[in-house]
């Protein structure tokens, strides 16, 4: 199974898990659509994506392939698109948002260059307030350390599901209340040169 189909497989399985347990509406709405509609969805890098899935778009793009020449750092944007104790739930595992920012502060070790390539996102509008916007990306870093002529490469997938509420003040006053996440990391294959005249 490739890590986009388990990545997948397991986003469904902890989202309609935690919809049964919670009877949480808005989430098993988002099934509903998910299984009978599966080919309606907006693509990530579409112009038509809603303010609010345009807007995730760059807070992932911000802490998942932070720019170097940005001037906050992960800690504050995680502050910044978080609500007040914020449900996180990563690879089936509950999450603080400290400890989620630790992971993505981790991630970025020894790492000179990150590539996210959009895939999917679906968005659905759950009430006045609040939009539930899923999909996936991939993430590639090159690392400071080299591997023969190149540097270091590893890939990271993620499927995710995050429920959005403002309050008020247009989608900048935009706040992530439940994020769901499964990850994979996988290494990129080492491809050696034959050694001339061998």
């Amino acid at each position: 199974m490739s890590p986009k189909s388990w990545l997948i497989s397991t986003f469904i399985f902890l989202l309609a898990a935690y919809a049964v347990s919670t009877r949480s509406m808005h989430h098993i709405a988002f099934l509903q659509r998910l299984y009978t509609h599966p080919g309606h969805h907006t693509p990530m890098n579409s112009p038509d994506a809603g303010p609010v899935g345009a807007w995730l778009k760059r807070q992932f793009q911000d802490l998942y392939a932070p720019n170097e020449d940005a001037t906050a750092t992960i800690g504050q944007k995680v502050q910044g698109i978080f609500t007040e104790g914020p449900e996180i739930r990563y690879n089936h595992e509950k999450m603080d948002l400290r400890s989620f920012q630790e992971n993505l502060e981790s991630s970025q070790f020894a790492v000179k260059e990150n590539v996210l390539k959009r895939k999917d996102l679906l968005e659905e509008k759950v009430d006045e307030k609040n939009v539930v916007v899923a999909g996936f990306f991939s993430v590639k870093r090159l690392s400071t350390f080299r591997v023969r002529v190149g540097p270091a490469e590893r890939h990271q997938y993620i499927s995710f599901s995050a429920k959005i509420e403002n309050s008020g003040g247009g989608v900048d006053g935009s706040r992530i209340s439940e994020l769901f996440i499964s990850s994979s990391h996988k290494a990129a294959p080492i491809n050696l040169q034959p050694i001339p005249g061998q």
